[in-house]
């Protein structure tokens, strides 16, 4: 009750393994939601420990049951003394993949690392593009072996919407804190 005035607040909490999520845990993951304080778990791919699908299908579904929602699925850190505990990136799409179809999207978690030395973080989804005709056409297979085309439409038919001055001067300056350049 005493973060409750102080929204917009999220929690972001690290269960790496479905048997963390003990009763006592649960009990505090509720008082957050209880009181409107939105939670979210990042987690560690750690060899050994949790690299199975199954175990991170449990997780998700349990923290989900829990209310609280899968977000990180990161690769460990390449870090002194910890090298045992990493899988490679191989593995952690391949894992990935077998979750992809079988999870709610609501249980799936984003699959990312941090570039070592403050490269920032980069997400991985699995590629399920199997050939593209330019811009006009991209075929897709699925997590269900399913193949078929997606047609976009022209690009000649494609129209820059109305952007209110606020927006854009809240887009212009998130570009400047970046150092990064627009597109738009």
């Amino acid at each position: 009750s005493m973060i409750k005035p102080h929204h917009p607040f999220y929690m972001m909490v690290h269960f790496n393994h479905p048997d963390e999520l003990t009763s006592e845990s649960a009990e505090a993951l509720s008082l957050l939601v209880d009181h409107g304080v939105p939670v979210f778990n990042q987690m560690v791919l750690l060899n050994g420990v949790n690299n199975h699908p199954a175990l991170i299908q449990a997780l998700s579904r349990r923290l989900l049951y829990l209310r609280v929602k899968p977000y990180y699925m990161f690769q460990c850190d390449p870090s002194e003394g910890t090298d045992h505990l990493r899988t490679s990136l191989s593995e952690s799409k391949q894992i990935q993949r077998e979750l992809w179809g079988k999870l709610s999207g609501l249980a799936m978690p984003n699959l990312s690392l941090d570039i070592p030395n403050g490269g920032g973080k980069v997400g991985f989804t699995p590629d399920f593009e199997t050939s593209r005709d330019g811009d006009s056409s991209v075929t897709f297979c699925g997590w269900d072996g399913v193949e078929e085309k997606y047609n976009n439409p022209p690009l000649s038919a494609m129209k820059s919407p109305e952007i209110p001055h606020t927006y854009r001067q809240e887009w212009e300056t998130l570009i400047a804190q970046s150092n990064g350049k627009s597109q738009y």
